[in-house]
């Protein structure tokens, strides 16, 4: 949303760096329909860490990686599953994801292959972001603040 909150104020982002977003500013006044092709779904902390790839969305298709069950009040219903091969479903002709395409479907290994490179391009791109290097544990000007039981805190209190 960054991106889009520049644009929207009137600011350039410096172009030094990327940003893990796009500017919907044409989308949101209707201008444009279109965003990215593409959206990844990270894990949300079931069965792996919350940086893990869950899911991967591209056009049409939502590829699943793991699938995790449904929660109420009393937990998760069920156990992860992790998907090698991943099930990939066509979003046009099965908006309830009940009928994952096989492994023979034209698509498939197509998509799989498309799936694994934006994948490693994203990995890559974290791994040369210049993101902050701030010690908030040393350096205190540089906290937000240092109770340990406030949720933004970055510090050990």
């Amino acid at each position: 949303m960054f991106p889009t909150f520049a644009s929207l104020a009137g600011s350039e982002l410096p172009s030094d760096r990327q940003y893990d977003g796009i500017d919907l500013t044409d989308i949101l006044l209707g201008k444009n329909i279109t965003g990215h092709s593409w959206l990844f779904h990270p894990n949300s902390g079931a069965g792996q860490p919350s940086w893990a790839l869950n899911a991967l969305r591209i056009g049409q298709y939502k590829i699943f990686y793991q699938t995790a069950p449904a929660s109420d009040c009393s937990g998760p219903k069920g156990k992860v599953q992790q998907h090698d091969p991943p099930l990939i479903f066509d979003l046009f002709t099965d908006q309830e994801e009940g009928e994952p395409l096989g492994p023979s479907h034209p698509m498939y290994k197509e998509l799989v292959q498309t799936a694994a490179t934006l994948s490693s391009e994203m990995a890559d791109s974290i791994a040369h972001d210049k993101t902050s290097t701030a010690n908030y544990k040393s350096d205190k000007s540089a906290s937000p603040c240092c109770d340990s039981q406030h949720v933004c805190c970055r510090c050990d209190g």
